[in-house]
């Protein structure tokens, strides 16, 4: 993932939004030292990388099987050769 682009800096800061709402509500403070990964693990759920790259596999599953003249599906693989 590049880190650079402002889409992956948004996925950061979500997930790090993700992590600090999960330790809330198990209740772990800062203090304790657990790792994000034994959060997940606490809370049985995935980072919200993982949860993104579902949805937007889900997604593009949907765009796949839309008919084959919508101008969605034609951007999604580049096949508009003209037009406004």
């Amino acid at each position: 993932m590049d880190h650079g682009t402002t889409y992956a800096s948004q996925e950061r800061k979500l997930n790090s939004f993700h992590l600090k709402c999960l330790r809330h509500i198990l209740h772990i403070q800062w203090q304790d030292r657990v790792p994000s990964t034994e959060v997940l693990k606490r809370a049985n759920m995935h980072s919200m990388f993982v949860i993104l790259s579902k949805r937007c596999l889900r997604w593009l599953g949907h765009v796949k099987r839309m008919e084959c003249d919508l101008i969605l599906k034609d951007l999604l693989y580049g096949e508009r050769a003209n037009g406004s």
